[in-house]
């Protein structure tokens, strides 16, 4: 899509946020799933485990006959900690197809694996279980005796483990990539997102947009109000500014100072600049009052807008430079305004 439209943002959790979930719902039972095509087995494990508390949580035991099946279980949840699979279901290697399957699978992607078989075969199965495919693998009769309540406190435990750590690793990467006044992302992560972008627009040949974004008269506002105002009016107007991006694809970080910079892909000119102005008018909209400005009488903000379509010779540092240029302009043309590229403009 070439020139800009409004699309609804992405509703779906976010990376890390069901995990984070997960380890708050600390009475939840454990989800273990079995697939094996003996329902009186399915019957004894329930059994075995009505009054198992592992971590002071109780068990929940999905029970499915056929790899079939258990797709299906896979499919709808998110929540499984292990999967308790039979090697030969309904045929010598559905098992395995299924441990491939899961692994796969984004939604259950820290599922802990357990392989059985009732062959004796064990060796057979030991590369995959040294590849990560399958966390522990044994004979079936493990399921039935003392190794039983092993299994299921090792890969729970274990399930545990790694979603907290996960969580922290998440954690650390959001706080690493985020600007710590404003919240927005910070310049290191912008610059990464500029990477990434240009390479996806070169590979498809579209446009990338860039505006620069300066809040006008921005020192004279400190030197008045105070920095403690200053602040609030930088957390104000970067909320601001990131409501006003409507597609999931686009994106507004702080890039120093009372700088803002935003990342349009696929977006040409004319829509780059609909874009400067929703979010100029987000800003007007704030109602700051700015005594000390020449140009309003609440705080506003001078955009730069460019856009390029990336290609051999061209560099992601190209983009920003025209952007910069173009807020350059917008400042010396008077400020509280809009200024496309002049370069980037014929492109």
């Amino acid at each position: 899509m070439s020139s800009k439209q409004k699309q609804p943002l992405r509703t779906a959790e976010s990376s890390g946020v069901f995990e984070q979930r997960i380890l708050q719902e600390r009475d939840a039972p454990w989800v273990v799933l079995l697939v094996d095509g003996d329902r009186d087995l399915h019957r004894r494990l329930r059994r075995r485990t009505a009054e198992e508390k592992i971590e002071h949580r109780s068990l929940h035991i999905i029970g499915c006959v056929s790899a079939h099946e258990a797709r299906e279980s896979l499919a709808t949840r998110r929540d499984i900690a292990l999967a308790l699979i039979n090697c030969a279901l309904e045929t010598e290697t559905a098992g395995l197809d299924l441990v491939t399957h899961i692994r796969q699978a984004s939604n259950n992607r820290y599922t802990r694996l357990a392989l059985f078989t009732s062959g004796g075969d064990l060796a057979a199965q030991a590369p995959r279980a040294l590849r990560g495919e399958i966390n522990d693998f044994r004979p079936r009769a493990a399921l039935l005796d003392h190794r039983l309540a092993i299994i299921l406190h090792g890969q729970l435990q274990s399930y545990h483990d790694i979603l907290e750590l996960k969580n922290y690793r998440d954690r650390y990467n959001r706080l690493a990539n985020a600007d710590g006044l404003t919240g927005i992302p910070n310049r290191r992560h912008f610059d990464k997102t500029l990477d990434q972008e240009w390479r996806r627009a070169r590979r498809r040949r579209q446009p990338l947009a860039s505006i620069m974004i300066d809040i006008d008269f921005f020192k004279d506002y400190n030197d008045r109000y105070g920095h403690l105002a200053g602040d609030d009016a930088l957390k104000r107007i970067a909320q601001a500014l990131h409501r006003a991006l409507r597609r999931p694809g686009d994106s507004v970080a702080r890039f120093g100072g009372e700088e803002f910079i935003c990342l349009l892909p696929d977006t040409d000119l004319r829509g780059a600049c609909q874009v400067a102005k929703e979010l100029h008018q987000a800003v007007d909209r704030l109602r700051l009052p700015h005594q000390d400005s020449t140009v309003s009488e609440h705080l506003s903000i001078s955009l730069g807008v460019a856009v390029t379509t990336p290609k051999e010779g061209k560099k992601p540092a190209d983009l920003i430079k025209h952007a910069d240029a173009a807020l350059y302009q917008a400042k010396e043309g008077g400020r509280n305004r809009i200024e496309p590229a002049a370069e980037c403009s014929a492109e």
